[in-house]
């Protein structure tokens, strides 16, 4: 069981990434698997210099479907794009598609040739290689009785293409690498059970992290959370045996500039739904209620190991809502760090209360950007399904900016509306505001609930309760929103 409890930071997560690699198409090629994407007529297998030569152009074909062909004991996928930009979600369909052919093989590598037309017409080519790796099959096998750690999808990956790369494309293997690596380091996080992965050890990592990337982090414990006047943040964890703790990692990557983002990520390392107890049937799903404090933590070492300039902190706010004789009760009012009271109607609705004491805490870190990530309401799954995370924002350039790293990233959201109608929703009779409104339009009053705690900064929610996480026989973390926030402050350290 000892073994079972080594923290994420011990693991070597690196070693089941393929080696990347990226060039000008060369002959012969000597991969085992070969992947073309792009236009028949610009199909290197054609050229008579090729050592390997498909004469049937049928082997292409339309609508984003792949063809198999099988020469010299390679196996070559082709799939025929024309010179139109593929959406978004075209991208996503043809990365899912590839992943469930190519099957994983850590003897093997694979070169992904990009034609012409291909890639000249993508938003973003780190993007598309980035959600391409990040497409590929991942399992969470450390808990399994025969264990034997983790091992690559491939030996290597490499990135051909025909000609030099256009002045407006990029292509930094080592930041692509890197954001790879820690989409998993996120998954493993968030996928460790409540047992192991209780509040105290989230405050445990973010001290290995912090003395790893030598950076400043302060925990606060529950005396701490009570100095700073959380109630709100500490009546959640009440009826758990497992104490809050709240972690605050710092980093300076321009130390000349007066700008900081702050991110805020929810971290209920398990919600039962407290005395407004949850079904029973799924409930299991909710050690993932963690997420956004899993993602935040991965986005921080990701923006430290890639050296951004930019200055960011890190909140994650975790606790551990469980029913007792001593938890918090519907028709409780609790006073928050900022003053205002808020009537209890749902103790399922304890995301915002963890929250709201964490965005006023974050104050104090003079942020001139304010964002908190949180798996929040059921309602914006219903709004969006697992495809877009809910974005909201009470500034129009913060909202822009996330709209265009969501779109590089291929990591999708979706702006959602705000404002006093909902607000109007969540004013109840005995207290300022009320942590549950009407059924219909839930993640927008939730939103609105949090948006008392932003006021007078540029401040931004994303509601991931749909994307964060998959069911059934995939079940498992994603990792989401990790891509879209670096993507974020990778164009803000531009």
């Amino acid at each position: 069981m000892q073994e079972l409890k080594k923290h994420i930071m011990e693991l070597d997560i690196a070693s089941c990434v393929p080696n990347l690699l990226a060039r000008k198409i060369t002959f012969p090629l000597t991969d085992d698997i070969i992947v073309y994407i792009g236009s028949k007529d610009d199909c290197p297998f054609f050229k008579e210099n090729s050592s390997i030569t498909l004469k049937d152009a049928k082997a292409f074909s339309s609508n984003l479907q792949i063809t198999k062909q099988i020469a010299d004991n390679k196996e070559i996928y082709c799939v025929n794009v024309d010179d139109k930009p593929l959406s978004n979600q075209a991208i996503i369909k043809l990365c899912q598609a590839l992943s469930k052919k190519l099957t994983p093989n850590k003897e093997q590598s694979v070169n992904l040739i990009l034609g012409n037309k291909f890639f000249s017409n993508l938003c973003s080519l780190d993007g598309f290689i980035g959600y391409f790796l990040y497409s590929l099959p991942f399992k969470d096998s450390r808990f399994k009785s025969d264990a034997k750690g983790f091992t690559p999808a491939f030996k290597a990956i490499t990135i051909s293409y025909d000609n030099d790369l256009p002045k407006n494309k990029t292509l930094n293997l080592e930041a692509i690498s890197t954001i790879y690596v820690n989409t998993l380091y996120v998954r493993l996080l968030a996928n460790t059970p409540s047992n192991i992965a209780t509040p105290h050890f989230f405050a445990k990592e973010a001290k290995l992290l912090a003395k790893e990337l030598k950076v400043n982090v302060d925990i606060l414990n529950t005396k701490a959370l009570e100095e700073e006047n959380c109630q709100a943040y500490l009546a959640v964890a009440k009826g758990s045996k497992n104490p809050p703790y709240m972690s605050v990692l710092s980093y300076e990557g321009n130390p000349d500039s007066n700008e900081k983002v702050v991110l805020v990520g929810k971290g209920l390392t398990f919600d039962s739904g407290g005395i407004c107890l949850k079904p029973s049937a799924n409930m299991d799903e909710m050690i993932f209620d963690k997420c956004g404090a899993s993602c935040v933590l991965g986005v921080f070492k990701t923006c430290c190991e890639l050296k951004l300039k930019v200055n960011l902190s890190v909140i994650l706010a975790c606790a551990e809502n469980l029913p007792d004789g001593n938890a918090y009760k519907p028709g409780d009012i609790l006073k928050t760090r900022n003053g205002l009271t808020v009537e209890v109607q749902n103790t399922d609705a304890e995301g915002r209360l963890v929250l709201c004491d964490a965005l006023d805490y974050a104050k104090k870190l003079k942020p001139t950007k304010l964002i908190d990530i949180a798996t929040l309401t059921g309602a914006c799954c219903i709004a969006l399904g697992n495809i877009y995370s809910g974005l909201f924002s009470n500034d129009e350039d913060l909202l822009a900016k996330l709209l265009t790293a969501s779109k590089e990233s291929n990591d999708l959201a979706w702006a959602m509306p705000l404002g006093e109608l909902y607000k109007d929703n969540i004013t109840p009779n005995f207290a300022d505001i009320s942590n549950s409104g009407p059924r219909y339009g839930g993640a927008s009053h939730a939103a609105e609930f949090l948006a008392q705690f932003s006021t007078n900064i540029p401040w931004a929610h994303l509601d991931i309760a749909a994307t964060a996480w998959q069911s059934n026989d995939r079940k498992g973390a994603t990792a989401r929103p990790l891509p879209l926030l670096v993507a974020f402050l990778q164009n803000l350290a531009k």
